[in-house]
């Protein structure tokens, strides 16, 4: 149990810093820029009603 807790702490660490890194000095522009334009492709295609296979829900 106790090393389960230490997994998730150095997880949501390391999650944590790799946002402050992508989010600091020249990569800030380049990440919101890459951000914005990735919800800008998924909102088109969802309103194309295209989905990619890995989110469609198959049922048999």
């Amino acid at each position: 149990m106790k090393s389960k807790k230490l997994a998730v702490g150095v997880g949501l660490a390391g999650g944590a810093l790799l946002a402050v890194w992508l989010l600091s000095g020249s990569r800030r522009e380049r990440a919101k820029n890459f951000i914005s334009k990735q919800l800008s492709r998924s909102k088109n295609r969802a309103k194309a009603g295209i989905l990619d296979r890995e989110t469609e829900a198959l049922y048999i």
